[in-house]
């Protein structure tokens, strides 16, 4: 039973659930209010129909139908967006989800659905069966009651029924023969009358069968011991080998000791040679260590004199520095003399006689 349907982008549906109770449900509302919209998108999820986009919302998104089911619990998922799938949900299992199925609703989806004509009836359907004839009315309870599958099975058995009794066949009667298995029979046993030695026949070939498996047996066995045989004579030339090599053993076995002893003498000697190798290396670090002791004292001297001539170096830079600032000046110096001269020759030359201020002679006066 179906206990709640939610749409999502479902035409004029943006996001729509409706809550079901047990028995007849009626979807009542006034003209385009979304009435036809909810049982289409029903039948979208039962029977896979319509088909295209025809239905789904003009703002965009995925379109999903979700319908909820009571006894058992289930919860079926119709998704249309980049992909198509169904999504069958179950409380505390993991969700099984459909692709691929085409035009067709995956048998798990109908089952667990079980929904047929019966439960959806749109607002223009005529009542129930009150409309229908007499024959479609019993043609419909014997859907319910699978007595069509009942009456399919009996013409089928008929069916069957009439091809055995064809490939049987009937017996002659008077002037009729007779007809298919049983004529066929007839002339078996007219076959066989001319066969009456068999049983002698039987008798030897029984004897000849068995002297026949005692003979493959024979063969059997034969080709076992054969195979023994050939096993034994191969072991004997191994253990001709074995005994030639256990002549050689002793002399072999001071061989390899005296191959492990000198790889153990060559182990040594490389040990030795890395270990001189590596004493050569820390007396020639010793002797340098000791050609820097002794040159330590002249070279602590001249680090000295480094140090005193570059404090003399500075010094110098100082003085030579102090030197030159005092030649800029004296040149500076004389510069100002030169030009001092040469305005006191300009004043005096451009000055006038009678001052213009007090009206004295300038030659009384100082300037």
């Amino acid at each position: 039973m179906i206990t709640d349907i939610t749409l999502r982008n479902f035409q004029s549906h943006k996001e729509t659930t409706l809550n079901f109770d047990p028995g007849v449900n009626v979807i009542v509302g006034q003209s385009d209010s979304g009435k036809s919209a909810i049982f289409r998108a029903l039948r979208w999820v039962v029977y896979n129909r319509p088909q295209g986009e025809s239905f789904r919302s003009r703002w965009g998104g995925e379109t999903e139908v979700e319908v909820g089911m009571m006894d058992p619990e289930w919860i079926v998922l119709r998704k249309k967006g980049k992909i198509e799938e169904y999504v069958l949900a179950t409380p505390g299992r993991q969700d099984v989800v459909f692709h691929a199925f085409k035009t067709e609703v995956p048998k798990e989806i109908q089952e667990a659905l079980n929904l047929a004509d019966i439960n959806i009836q749109n607002q223009l359907d005529s009542p129930f069966l009150l409309s229908s004839s007499p024959g479609e009315v019993a043609t419909h309870f014997n859907k319910v009651a699978r007595l069509d599958q009942i009456d399919s099975g009996t013409q089928k058995v008929n069916g069957w029924i009439r091809e055995l009794t064809t490939t049987i066949g009937s017996e002659a009667i008077k002037d009729k023969p007779a007809t298919g298995l049983i004529k066929q029979i007839a002339d078996i046993n007219l076959q066989l009358a001319d066969f009456e030695c068999l049983d002698t026949l039987e008798i030897e070939v029984e004897v000849i069968e068995q002297q026949s498996a005692q003979l493959k047996g024979l063969r059997v066995r034969e080709h076992g011991l054969t195979l023994l045989k050939n096993e034994i004579i191969s072991s004997q030339e191994e253990l001709d080998e074995a005994s030639e090599i256990l002549k050689i053993e002793a002399p072999l076995v001071v061989i390899l000791n005296a191959y492990k002893e000198r790889k153990e003498k060559l182990l040594e000697s490389s040990s030795l040679s890395l270990f001189i190798g590596l004493i050569k290396e820390d007396q020639e670090q010793i002797e340098e260590q000791n050609l820097y002791l002794e040159i330590a004292p002249l070279l602590n001297t001249i680090l000295a004199l480094y140090e005193a001539r570059q404090k003399k170096k500075e010094e110098y830079q100082s003085l030579y520095k102090s030197a030159l600032e005092a030649i800029q000046n004296k040149r500076l110096l004389e510069a100002a003399e030169e030009t001092y001269e040469q305005l006191h020759l300009q004043f005096e030359a451009n000055f006038p006689l009678t001052c213009p201020l007090c009206g004295n002679d300038t030659e009384k006066h100082n300037y």
